[in-house]
């Protein structure tokens, strides 16, 4: 102006001169642009939400008078350092739940943005699987069931993906229903969240019924070894597969066992069998007899018959008879022949030979009825 006062209009280069009585002098005046001023500042977090434990960077942007932005570092403060640090870097760590406002300071600004703190979701460290039962039959069922165990000590029933090692002994529906398909053993395993459990199930075959009937024309019973069977008035058990039973006979009075057959065989009053399939032994007991026999040494002829019938001696000399049977035997001579004794077998010391005696069959017994020639 004309008093001398220079005004800087724009940036560059200007020389002022004055002039007087003819003389002149100058002096070069510098412009610059004036120097911005930082106008506000803002922050931002790389996430605003941690679990306790995790970490996240906060960055803050200064705001200048000119209009320009730039990303500076300024002095950093949280309201809550038992929940959120922040180091001068700007690394935020997660101390415990809750909330904390981060503040970066610059130049006399400030920003903030608030951090959410939760406690860590909690994760499985181990699953733990149990059965209803480990022992099946084949063809029965049972089911499975897995228990998580989490980082906060807490436990809970989950629904795992559920797999067999061995299908063909037993399989597992995607519910953990176990099927025992044939005898064998198999593990069963649920796997939940990257963890696995696992049951073994020892599959059995079912059991076997052993089946005893009594035949012949005597009578007895038979028991069995482990008990079960007592036959005649219980003749049917069922057994675990595998288990050896002994059947024992014992023969009533007047009987006498003769032998095994069907799944038993053998003559021996005991008899053993492998429960590994249903069974059926048979037990055969007759009517113990003794054998009658007469031999005709006489130089005469005739025929002894008997009642009961079974003798018609000479045609048929041998019969067997129940014990106790009383026989009646009677002697029929011949024409030119007599009937002189029974032998062993009739009464001794008589004046007149009964044609007729009995004798009853307690033991065997062997007679010699004698006919002789008439005349002698």
């Amino acid at each position: 102006s004309s008093s001398g006062t220079v005004t800087a209009v724009a940036a560059g280069t200007a020389t002022i001169t004055g002039t007087f009585s003819g003389k002149s002098g100058a002096v070069e005046i510098t412009v610059t642009e004036p120097t911005a001023t930082v106008t506000s500042l803002s922050v931002s977090a790389g996430t605003t939400s941690l679990e306790v434990g995790g970490t996240t960077m906060v960055t803050a942007t200064a705001a200048y008078s000119n209009g320009a932005t730039t990303t500076v570092n300024p002095s950093w403060s949280s309201d809550n350092t038992s929940v959120v640090s922040v180091s001068p870097s700007g690394t935020v760590t997660a101390m415990a739940a809750g909330t904390a406002t981060v503040t970066g300071t610059f130049n006399g600004e400030s920003g903030t943005v608030d951090i959410t703190v939760t406690e860590p979701a909690a994760t499985v460290t181990s699953v733990s699987v149990s059965a209803g039962a480990t022992d099946l039959e084949v063809g029965g069922t049972t089911m499975v069931t897995a228990t998580a165990a989490y980082s906060d000590d807490t436990t809970a029933t989950v629904n795992p993906a559920w797999s067999s090692s061995n299908t063909s002994i037993a399989s597992v529906s995607s519910s953990g229903t176990v099927t025992a398909v044939a005898a064998g053993t198999a593990t069963i395993t649920g796997t939940f969240s990257g963890k696995s459990g696992a049951v073994e199930i020892t599959v059995t075959p079912p059991p076997a019924t052993l089946t005893v009937t009594l035949a012949g024309t005597g009578s007895g019973v038979v028991t069995s070894s482990p008990s079960g069977i007592d036959c005649g008035s219980d003749c049917n058990e069922s057994y675990a597969a595998g288990t050896v039973v002994t059947l024992i006979t014992d023969a009533a009075s007047g009987s006498t066992f003769v032998g095994w057959s069907g799944d038993c065989d053998g003559s021996g009053q005991t008899t053993s069998v492998t429960m590994d399939t249903p069974r059926t032994c048979k037990a055969t007991f007759d009517v113990s007899q003794a054998i009658l026999d007469i031999n005709l040494p006489g130089n005469g002829s005739g025929t002894i018959t008997s009642t009961p019938p079974g003798i018609d001696c000479p045609d048929n000399c041998n019969q067997a008879y129940p014990i106790g049977t009383v026989v009646t035997l009677t002697a029929d001579p011949a024409a030119g022949s007599k009937f002189n004794c029974w032998g062993d077998c009739g009464p001794a010391n008589q004046r007149q030979v009964p044609t007729q005696i009995q004798v009853t069959m307690d033991s065997n017994l062997s007679c010699s009825p004698y006919f002789e020639l008439s005349g002698q």
